[in-house]
């Protein structure tokens, strides 16, 4: 079995990303919307490279201003701590996350 480098994460990422702009693809509303699909399939075989997309879109939506997309992604991380067992770690996101969604309301 091939092993998953963080190389060929930012490969794909940027992979999906571009292709949105290339074939004129309808975009989502929100740049964490592009990989949840992504996300949710792997998040319990891989959850460490989960953590490595969800810190890239919390780059990319630092850039677009997507506030939303951020919370989403620091949830996302707090999730796969939690599946890794580490429940500290994963209520420090988790905690941060909903910090974020109150601010929006």
């Amino acid at each position: 079995m091939q092993k998953t480098t963080p190389c060929s994460l930012s490969f794909i990422f940027l992979l999906l990303f571009y292709t949105e702009f290339l074939f004129g693809q309808k975009q989502p509303n929100s740049t964490y919307d592009t990989y949840s699909e992504i996300i949710e399939n792997i998040q319990y075989s891989k959850p460490d490279s989960v953590i490595y997309i969800s810190n890239l879109i919390i780059d990319l939506a630092k850039i677009k201003n997507d506030s939303t997309s951020i919370a989403r992604a620091w949830n996302s991380i707090g999730r796969c701590y939690y599946i890794k067992g580490n429940y500290s770690e994963s209520r420090k996101f988790y905690s941060d996350a909903s910090n974020y969604f109150e601010r929006q309301d």
